[in-house]
């Protein structure tokens, strides 16, 4: 791993309480922009549920903040030991691991039958 992308991996972990696991499963690529006190670290995530992500880290007096720039699918929250997405009520609309299996499902059924044995 690249120093900002460890950069990246620690601001985001250090914004959750103790326990709760990231909301990315992994990050596509780290990238430095700007340069002295105004320099901030752009990242691309895959979060849990598979969709793509963008946040932009920013330097300040007690280290790095973070904001979502492209966050497709709405915001994250964890509720009951599960990631789910937030919608625009305001309410869980389903945990991801439903949502994700959901969605395998949808693509297995427009693949057809399988023809496995």
């Amino acid at each position: 791993m690249s120093r900002l992308t460890d950069l990246v991996r620690q601001t985001l972990q250090a914004a959750l309480p103790p326990g709760v696991p990231l909301s990315f499963s992994a990050i596509v690529s780290a990238v430095a922009e700007g340069t002295g006190r105004k320099a901030t670290i752009r990242a691309d995530l895959v979060m849990v549920d598979g969709l793509p992500a963008t946040v932009r880290l920013s330097r300040w007096a007690m280290g790095w903040s973070h904001q979502w720039l492209n966050l497709p699918g709405g915001a994250l929250s964890f509720e009951n030991g599960n990631w789910v997405r937030i919608g625009p009520d305001g309410e869980p609309i389903l945990p991801l691991f439903t949502a994700a299996e959901a969605s395998r499902t949808a693509l297995k059924q427009e693949k057809g039958p399988s023809h496995d044995q």
